[in-house]
Order: C-alpha cells, then structure tokens, then sequence
C-alpha cells in the first residue's frame, strides 16, 4: 500500500510540474525596449535542490550511520567516490543552467548565454541553419561563419523566438519545432 501512495504522489508531482512549466512556455520577458529574454525553466532549479540535498543527506548517513564493517567499508567508501561527486556536480550544474542560461532576442540578433556564463551573438542576418536535437532536446542554430548557438527546448518564451525567427528566416521555423 506504502509503495502505491509513494508511486502516486511522485507519478502526481512529475505531472503537475511538467503541467506548470508547459503553462510557462509562452511568456517572455521584455528587460528592455527592443530586448526579450528567454529564461530558463524552473524545473533545472528544482533539480538542482533534490542533487544538493542528496549530497548533504549522503554526507549526514555516512556520519550518522557510518560506514559498516570491514566487509562493507571498502564498498561504501567506493560508492561514496562515485556518488558524490556526481551529485555535487549535478546540483552546481543544475542550478547554474537555471541561472545563466538564457537568450537575448533584440531586433539585431540574439545572444545566447550557457550554464557557465558564456555568451555567442548572431545577428538575424548571418543565421544560416537550424535544427531540433531530439537527442538533446535543444534548439541548435548555425551561422555563416560555422558558429553553432545551442538553445534549451526547455526555456520559457520559444514562442516568441520562433515569431522572432520567422520575420528574418520563415523557413527554419519547422525546423525548430520538436518531431
């Protein structure tokens, strides 16, 4: 019964999440005249928080539980090595992509920041290709000079980048869109 209710609640949780941020698909922020940004869904924070509080709970069982006996400890500390760099890593990463991933659309072009504060500008001009990775699950655009723009599928506004595109380059908008 204890499994079904848990089962329950996370299937209900996910749901209304994914519900949420759907919802928050459309809207965009204009920063200024003539600048909207695309901001970053809050799910990348949300996960950022459950990677982090993983990583202090891991740290609380080992010191409160401590690490078993000779047969168990070599495995524990083996687990420990993999398991908590790994999530360190993933809530520093998640909660940087939150953060710092975002797109600047201005009647010039875009500018699209990554996770760790780095920025590539293109102007509408120069764009000369774009695609979905489903892989991915990005929208990655191409410039003439061979840059390549990576956007999540996942940030709140895509609507308004494909209006944004399809003034300048009405053919690649299908090919943004997810199959």
């Amino acid at each position: 019964m204890q499994t079904i209710i848990t089962t329950f609640l996370i299937v209900s949780t996910v749901s209304t999440l994914y519900w949420w941020t759907n919802q928050q698909g459309n809207n965009a922020t204009a920063v200024s005249p003539g600048v909207t940004l695309l901001k970053n869904n809050v799910f990348f924070a949300i996960l950022g928080y459950v990677c982090a509080a993983m990583f202090v709970g891991l740290i609380a069982l080992a010191s409160f539980v401590g690490l078993g006996d000779e047969d168990d400890f070599w495995y524990a500390i083996a687990s420990f090595a993999i398991v908590l760099p790994l999530t360190g890593y993933g809530c520093f990463y998640c909660l940087a992509y939150y953060r710092r991933h975002r797109v600047e659309l201005t009647a010039g072009g875009m500018t699209v920041y990554d996770a760790w504060g780095c920025s590539k500008t293109a102007a509408w001009a120069d764009i000369k290709s774009a695609d979905f990775n489903s892989f991915m699950n990005e929208i990655r655009v191409y410039t003439k000079d061979g840059e390549r723009l990576r956007i999540s599928s996942l940030l709140y506004g895509l609507d308004v980048f494909r209006a944004e595109l399809a003034k300048h380059h009405p053919y690649l908008v299908q090919r943004t869109l997810r199959p």
